[in-house]
């Protein structure tokens, strides 16, 4: 797995930019200063094949304006049409439709290759009608199918618990406790950093509005982001790289599978995620 972030004006200074200004170096990436703008990433080669991209963004986009994330992959020597990973209204999300292609296909919110790809790009498009829109994050997480071989965990330095207020999905609502495993994760996290909201207002603000599930994580980090923390998706190889946040005080919330018996004194007998 490997994730590319980039926050500053120089993590993107290798790109085509249209209608965007810089923004200072602790502030950002880029602030609109055309009603239509762009920011293209130059390529970004990868130390290893990859099979599976996700992408996701910290956007602060006045209600009438709108941000498109757009990915494409270099695959066997040749690259693939740009393909759709998501659109924002203002705080309304939209997951992209499947763009089935010969290069791969969509599912929700990740690109999934027919064959292994060794580069890519994004572009991030934004429509603005009156307020400047800001653009302070891009993050994109690739990786390959299987399971990385496990590494042992050693106690040490590291530990520590992060004082993060417990919430329950299984205590909101009937309509919405069986679906809001983000949402409920995120709203814990916001909390620990001085953003408190209920449960089901951060459900309700990233539900994807095509799709209606709460799970979508790139809006999960979107919403947070919106909230003027930074937060992005991220493929960690092992646990040494969930241990560094963890260390440093940063909670992170995961995708945790298992099946029956893997997990003892879980609230639930298995889960995909």
């Amino acid at each position: 797995p490997l994730t590319i972030v980039h926050r500053t004006p120089l993590d993107a200074s290798r790109s085509k930019t249209q209608g965007l200004t810089a923004l200072p170096f602790e502030k950002g990436l880029f602030r609109t200063s055309a009603g239509s703008s762009s920011l293209e990433s130059a390529v970004i080669q990868t130390p290893a094949p990859f099979d599976d991209l996700v992408g996701s963004w910290n956007a602060d986009l006045p209600k009438d304006a709108s941000l498109e994330f757009q990915v494409r992959v270099r695959s066997g020597g040749a690259w693939s049409s740009w393909f759709s990973l998501g659109r924002a209204e203002g705080m309304r999300w939209t997951s992209a439709e499947r763009q089935d292609n010969p290069a791969g296909f969509v599912d929700v919110d990740t690109l999934k290759l027919h064959s292994p790809g060794d580069a890519f790009q994004y572009r991030v498009a934004i429509k603005t009608q009156g307020r400047a829109a800001t653009l302070r994050l891009v993050a994109v997480a690739v990786s390959a199918g299987g399971t990385p071989a496990a590494t042992p965990t050693m106690p040490g330095p590291w530990t520590r618990e992060i004082t993060v207020a417990p919430r329950s999905q299984m205590e909101e609502q009937e309509q919405y406790k069986h679906d809001i495993c983000s949402p409920t994760a995120l709203s814990m996290a916001l909390e620990r950093w001085g953003r408190k909201l209920g449960t089901i207002e951060v459900a309700e603000g990233v539900r994807d509005s095509r799709t209606k599930i709460f799970g979508h994580w790139p809006f999960n980090a979107a919403f947070a982001g919106a909230q003027g923390l930074e937060a992005f998706v991220a493929r960690l190889d092992s646990l040494d790289e969930l241990q560094e946040e963890i260390a440093a005080g940063r909670p992170v919330v995961v995708s945790v599978t298992f099946r029956p018996g893997e997990l003892s004194g879980a609230p639930l007998n298995k889960t995909n995620g």
